[in-house]
């Protein structure tokens, strides 16, 4: 992987992890893939984006701490990356898609 893919990878990861956590519907569903809207609605999507914040009883600002690309086949990369410490909202080996040179979240 290129340094400027990986750094545009890893860019795209951030501001989803913090789009979901904010939750902001409208940056978060902007990072999905074509093919994940086409499996998921935004009214789906942000009620999953209401129960993460109502789980948050803590009212805990989380953010990407931990990251790192395990795999890279041209347009797919999967990346594991980890949030505080809240081992529950790590993510192990979750899809991205470059789509129109854009890094989108594929793993719906």
């Amino acid at each position: 992987m290129e340094p400027g893919d990986a750094a545009a990878l890893e860019r795209a990861v951030r501001a989803y992890v913090d789009a979901y956590f904010e939750p902001d519907v409208d940056a978060g569903y902007a990072a999905y893939s074509a093919r994940c809207k086409e499996e998921v609605t935004e009214a789906a999507f942000a009620e999953s984006l209401k129960r993460a914040r109502d789980a948050n009883v803590d009212g805990v600002r989380y953010e990407m701490e931990r990251y790192a690309v395990e795999e890279f086949t041209g347009v797919t990369a999967y990346v594991t990356y980890g949030v505080g410490d809240e081992p529950r909202f790590d993510h192990r080996r979750q899809q991205w898609s470059r789509e129109d040179g854009e890094w989108r979240y594929d793993a719906c």
